[in-house]
């Protein structure tokens, strides 16, 4: 039982980096529509959190690019939360009596 545990443990944190690197995919691509006005700049850094909640603009493109945005952060936060619960359950199954 604990390697089932494990192995779903896995599976929800490779759901999470994947959600996360895909976020950070789409708010570089929101800060290049929300400064439209500079020659293809170089981002080296991104404010994900901004992007996501952020200063509405009046762009239409760059509505639909948050909610999607939100959804993978939500998705994330929601992988690593059901790991750590499923932490708990493993050290349950762990100290359980055979």
């Amino acid at each position: 039982m604990s390697i089932a545990i494990l192995a779903f443990m896995g599976v929800l944190g490779a759901g999470a980096l994947a959600a996360w690197l895909l976020a950070i995919r789409l708010s570089y691509r929101i800060e290049r529509l929300r400064s439209a006005e500079r020659p293809r700049p170089v981002m080296v850094m991104t404010n994900i959190i901004d992007s996501a909640i952020g200063r509405s603009t009046d762009d239409p493109a760059v509505a639909p690019l948050q909610k999607a945005m939100r959804l993978r952060l939500l998705i994330a936060v929601a992988c690593i939360l059901v790991s750590g619960i499923a932490s708990f359950a493993l050290a349950a199954v762990q100290t359980a009596p055979s």
